[in-house]
């Protein structure tokens, strides 16, 4: 065997060993470019997030979170959970809540319908946090336990949903 083909099987042996092992590095495409100041793709399964943009900044609910938000609570209305004429007592976060609001006053006593229509009608940033930090008394369901809301776990104010 000459110099010429034993380079040039050299070579060949190298390029079958190198190549899968450059085919199996992860390709992870860029991250998107939205026009939003914030958000978070989270998997729902795992709750790890696969990738983000400014995913801590606190910003003013968004529309999508104030349907969530109702959503829940009437969702928590058909379970028992809560009560259209229970009140919710404005904290002062609700009360500062910047963009469209409900126009609530801090230490007030609200309806948890009149909060609803807020949220759904004004698009109430105030209405959605006052919703989304009280925590409604735990009530007893027709099987005699007690059940608590689920309000509390909305992510009102963050992109990120809060771990406390």
């Amino acid at each position: 065997m000459n110099i010429t083909t034993l380079a040039k099987r050299t070579c060949l042996l190298i390029s079958l060993i190198i190549t899968p092992a450059a085919w199996a590095v992860e390709m992870v495409p860029a991250s998107p470019q939205l026009a939003a100041k914030a958000w978070v793709l989270m998997d729902a399964a795992s709750g790890n997030v696969l990738v983000e943009n400014n995913g801590d900044q606190r910003l003013p609910p968004a529309s999508l979170t104030k349907l969530m938000t109702a959503y829940i609570a009437t969702l928590e209305i058909r379970r028992g959970q809560i009560g259209e004429n229970d009140p919710v007592t404005v904290s002062e976060n609700a009360w500062r809540t910047g963009g469209s609001r409900m126009f609530i006053k801090v230490g007030s006593q609200v309806t948890v319908s009149d909060l609803l229509h807020g949220i759904i009608i004004q698009s109430g940033n105030d209405a959605s946090v006052a919703r989304c930090t009280t925590r409604s008394t735990p009530r007893r369901n027709s099987s005699g336990t007690t059940s608590n809301s689920l309000t509390a776990t909305c992510c009102c104010g963050a992109t990120r949903p809060s771990t406390a």
